[in-house]
């Protein structure tokens, strides 16, 4: 969420003065180790509940929304799959944007 935040700034009215393309092509780079990173623990993840997984979950859905241009359900299929079972949890249904 951290690497999608000066992004999102970005797409919400902050000009190109506050934000400059090397570091938003940081930021890139930076959620794209990350979606990596989360694909290959997704053994770890998969089947689970708990509040980490959760936070994981909500994560992703603030990269949906902030950080769409990554395309990272396209490149990270089992994290993808993943994160569609994790939509249907009770719990994270309950606190969805209006707008997913």
């Amino acid at each position: 969420m951290d690497a999608l935040f000066l992004r999102g700034g970005h797409g919400r009215g902050f000009g190109t003065a506050e934000l400059t393309k090397t570091l938003i092509k940081k930021d890139e780079t930076r959620s794209g180790r990350c979606y990596d990173a989360l694909e290959s623990l997704i053994g770890d993840l998969e089947g689970q509940t708990h509040m980490g997984a959760l936070t994981v979950a909500a994560s992703l859905s603030y990269a949906d929304l902030r950080g769409a241009a990554d395309k990272w359900r396209e490149n990270h299929p089992r994290l993808d799959a993943w994160m569609q079972g994790m939509d249907d949890h009770p719990s994270f249904k309950a606190t969805a944007r209006p707008d997913s």
